[in-house]
């Protein structure tokens, strides 16, 4: 049982997409308690919709058509996937804690992008981080589900 992760002063770079959690991910049934500060992260981002319109003009255009057939493997029959970067799920409690992260490039995803949050009862502290390049579908750069407290200051998206 793993009750606690302490992540401190941690640079990567060119994180490719997975299934669930591109940097960190933790499923379990007891509580945990993850600590992130002084880290940045570069993903790599598979979806480069320059590459894929071409030379047109996308502001006249629905590029519905484009970007939901590329949403299709995040989602399977009885379960959505995710490529987030910390991707934290407890049947219990979930408590996170950043402090002067960065990540950038994570993403496309279903749920938030850089971090998602799932349990019974989550806690969401986060002060002075950056998230750029960054959506979901559901949850934009954050995604809390039960979220009981919820603390951030000083973040720039």
């Amino acid at each position: 049982m793993l009750s606690e992760v302490f992540v401190n002063n941690t640079n990567t770079i060119n994180i490719t997409i997975s299934e669930n959690g591109l940097g960190f991910y933790v499923n379990q049934y007891h509580p945990l308690l993850f600590t992130i500060q002084n880290t940045f992260a570069l993903c790599t981002n598979p979806f480069d919709l320059e590459l894929i319109t071409g030379n047109v003009d996308t502001e006249d255009y629905d590029l519905s058509f484009i970007i939901k057939p590329l949403m299709m493997p995040f989602k399977t029959e009885n379960r959505v996937t995710s490529g987030t970067y910390i991707y934290l799920v407890s049947k219990t409690e979930v408590t996170y804690i950043g402090n002067r992260t960065e990540d950038a490039l994570c993403g496309f995803t279903y749920y938030g992008s850089s971090l998602v949050l799932m349990s019974n009862q989550s806690t969401l502290i986060d002060d002075n981080s950056i998230h750029t390049f960054t959506s979901g579908i559901y949850g934009g750069s954050i995604y809390c589900l039960n979220c009981f407290n919820i603390s951030v200051s000083n973040p720039l998206f």
